[in-house]
């Protein structure tokens, strides 16, 4: 699926520029600023995102797939953070949607990323836990409630045969400090010419400077139930 982390062509800067850029170093650890001005949250930074990352014990049954980052049980993948240069699709307003689940097309810098997969015999989801500056991971969110009513849906940007139609906004759960719920169809041409509708849920839960993003795959024409224990044993983490 498009927003676990796709390439593509023709980037945009959408980042400021000046010191606090993210790395994109494979395996960079950003460390907690401990000269945030008091009463501002400090800035999250890698080895606090890997903390925040779920182990097996508390998602009993689910076996834990590292991505990117490193899980509790020592499985570690390369981290490829953001540096707010985004790979644009058309239509742009779709870029948000595309850019939310652990993507490096994020529009914003990172200081730290997780992405992990979590899964059992009936049901995959994919986890996404990013640091960014605390002005930064409000616009998160507002990004894809803004753009929600402009995304009539978008194709590519690499494979143009992958096509999503139009997001639709769910009632937002109560969870952390804010979030968005919302659908989108992946539509698949087969080679009989037939094309197959393949639901997703996405959850996106921001806690402070914490941005995370739980995406549900479906079976065609069958909409996926959102693991509700398992995000909000992912929140509580956080909260921590």
């Amino acid at each position: 699926m498009f927003a676990s982390g796709c390439g593509g062509t023709g980037e945009t800067d959408h980042s400021q520029t000046g010191a606090g850029r993210a790395s994109s170093t494979a395996g960079s650890s950003v460390a907690p600023s401990s000269t945030a001005a008091k009463g501002s949250p400090a800035q999250v930074g890698q080895r606090d995102i890997d903390s925040y990352v779920l182990s097996r014990k508390e998602v009993p049954g689910y076996s834990i797939t590292a991505m990117q980052g490193r899980t509790p049980e020592g499985d570690e993948e390369p981290v490829s953070l953001s540096k707010g240069t985004v790979f644009r699709i058309s239509p742009f307003a779709c870029q948000p949607f595309f850019a939310n689940v652990g993507s490096e097309s994020s529009a914003y810098p990172q200081y730290g990323l997780a992405v992990d997969i979590v899964a059992d015999d009936t049901i995959e989801t994919t986890i996404s836990l990013a640091a960014y500056r605390p002005g930064d991971a409000p616009r998160v969110l507002a990004d894809l409630r803004q753009s929600a009513a402009s995304c009539s849906g978008w194709a590519g940007p690499v494979d143009k045969a992958e096509k999503y139609g139009k997001p639709q906004l769910e009632a937002a759960p109560r969870l952390g400090d804010e979030a968005v719920e919302y659908k989108i169809t992946e539509n698949i041409t087969e080679d009989d010419g037939k094309v197959m509708h393949v639901p997703y849920v996405y959850v996106t839960v921001r806690k402070g400077s914490t941005v995370a993003a739980f995406q549900v795959r479906g079976l065609p024409d069958k909409p996926p139930k959102v693991p509700t224990a398992m995000i909000k044993a992912q929140i509580a983490k956080v909260l921590r």
